[in-house]
């Protein structure tokens, strides 16, 4: 049982994973024509942002105007990180004017957000110094925690040094712990932070419930999406299940690059990915996108990170490029042999073809002089003839001879007299006797009888006989017996045409009268249609 179980399981794992790479290798082709397609999204984006700036125009108030600039800080904040910080000076500076302190704290997060994500760590971390976390009201201290553990994770990577690394994830964790603390225990910004915590504690398949149910309702076409496509990604690369990790870093870099999102983190953590599973060409055409973004977007910390990869990437790259050249050169010195012995070979087909010819009109001349021989051999053909006529004549009565006799031996093999060939004989209870042996004998299965009625057999009313008789022995075994036996063989024995007088029996004729027989005699015997055989 626990074997059965066993592959069962490995079965279907087996399909699941054949289903997730024909799934993985058609994502892999829509995500190559949206990567394609990608300065038409970055077109989209300007013309929204655009839009955007239009509005500004004819504002009468200072509020309108922050809350107008919010949206397109919005929009460049993962577009263009200089136009974002821009935006957000100017904000910065409504704030002061109309005296709102709130307004203020919210540029200057948002402002040190920017510079994480651009690579000013030092400017970043200054600001965040300058505003006490503890006298913010609750959404600015969420908003703080989040931009500080965003500053932890791209210092993280940013050093790529774990002299460092130790430090920053413990800051980065006492802030998240504070952003859980001030976080409504049932919302799904909490329990993204508690899937966190729970991968790093090991508890993996449960963060994945709680990222799956998250990931459930975000809007396809969203960032949010592809952030929790990205959360979905790490975790089952934690669990061992790559297949599936592909599956979210496409849907994640198909959704932010259709967003004209610059810093796709996404793209770039499958460039790696499809480069450890041996996709080179992919590989080294996602990173060379995800280079052009980091430059597009202008962030020294993706370009600092994208340069640390982007050279292994490249020269496995171009160590397979020069591969396929050596490769395509060693073809065309092959195509050359294959030329050369073409050349070869025609030359000497020219030289066989010029025998050949001679060999023809060599052939040609003994031809000629064998037909003058041939008309010296028609008298000795006379004679032939005359002599295969007299031995045609007498081997036609010896056939009329052997039909007679054929005929003859055919009415005494017949199967069901004393003195048959072979089987048992059913009238002196031979072949009941043998049918019981055989049901009482251990470790022998009794499946159903046979007979052969004879041979040369060219009419359908031998073989309806044998018919009535097989079953009228199935009926006598089960009454003897009790057991009821399912199958039955009629045997063969059709005539073959030796001579024109011979008919051969139809096929449908004899199946058509044989099954009316077999029907009409369970019928009447109250016996069950055994399974029918024959033999031809």
């Amino acid at each position: 049982m626990k074997r059965t179980l066993w592959f069962i399981f490995f079965l279907l794992n087996s399909l699941f994973y054949l289903y997730a790479d024909s799934e993985n290798d058609s994502l892999l082709k829509v995500l190559d024509k949206v990567i394609s397609e990608r300065l038409i999204y970055t077109r989209k984006k300007e013309a929204t942002i655009k839009e955007l700036k239009k509005k500004k125009v004819g504002l009468n108030s200072l509020e309108d105007t922050y809350n107008l600039n919010k949206e397109i800080i919005h929009q460049y904040e993962t577009f263009v990180c200089d136009s974002a910080e821009q935006y957000i000076h100017e904000n910065i500076d409504i704030a002061k004017t109309i005296g709102n302190k709130e307004y203020l704290l919210e540029g200057q997060l948002r402002l040190a957000f920017v510079y994480s994500l651009s690579g000013l760590f030092i400017q970043a971390n200054d600001i965040f110094k300058s505003i006490k976390c503890a006298d913010l009201p609750d959404h600015l201290k969420a908003l703080y925690c989040w931009n500080r553990i965003r500053y932890y994770e791209n210092l993280i990577k940013y050093t790529d040094d774990v002299r460092f690394s130790n430090e920053y994830v413990s800051e980065k964790e006492a802030y998240r712990d504070t952003v859980m603390s001030i976080l409504f225990d049932q919302s799904d910004e909490y329990r993204k932070e508690k899937a966190v915590k729970l991968q790093d504690k090991g508890s993996v398949k449960e963060a994945l419930l709680i990222l799956t149910e998250i990931y459930d309702k975000q809007e396809p076409a969203s960032h949010g999406y592809a952030m929790m496509a990205m959360g979905l990604a790490k975790a089952y690369r934690l669990i061992g299940n790559y297949a599936l990790e592909e599956k979210f870093l496409m849907l994640a870099a198909m959704t932010d690059t259709k967003l004209a999102v610059k810093e796709n983190e996404a793209l770039l953590t499958l460039a790696v990915h499809l480069y450890h599973k041996g996709d080179i060409d992919r590989a080294y055409n996602y990173i060379k996108v995800a280079l052009d973004d980091a430059i597009f977007y202008n962030s020294r910390f993706k370009n600092t990170v994208i340069a640390r990869i982007h050279p292994i990437i490249e020269n496995t790259y171009l160590i397979r490029l020069e591969k396929q050249k050596q490769n395509l050169r060693f073809y065309i010195f092959l195509t050359s042999l294959f030329v050369v012995a073409l050349a070869i070979t025609l030359y000497f087909t020219y030289k066989q073809t010029k025998i050949v010819s001679q060999a023809k009109r060599h052939l040609k001349a003994m031809n000629e002089e064998l037909v003058g021989l041939n008309k010296n051999l028609d008298e000795a053909n006379l004679i032939k003839e005359k002599y295969v006529g007299y031995f045609m004549n007498q081997c036609a009565v010896y056939i009329n001879k052997l039909d007679e006799y054929r005929k003859n031996v055919n009415r005494k093999i017949k199967t069901g007299q004393i003195d048959s060939k072979f089987g048992f004989t059913l009238e002196n209870g031979d072949a009941l006797r043998a049918a019981t042996a055989a049901i009482k004998t251990p470790h022998v299965q009794l499946m159903g009888i046979h007979c052969h009625i004879g041979s040369q057999i060219f009419d359908e009313q031998p073989f309806e006989h044998a018919a009535e008789v097989m079953l009228t022995f199935l009926n006598t075994i089960r009454r003897e017996t009790g057991v009821t036996l399912p199958e039955m063989n009629l045997g063969g024995g059709f005539g073959i045409c030796y001579t024109e007088k011979d008919a051969a029996l139809r096929y449908d004729s004899y199946m058509e009268k044989v099954s009316v027989v077999v029907k009409e005699t369970c019928e009447r015997l109250s016996f069950p249609q055994p399974f029918m055989m024959l033999e031809p």
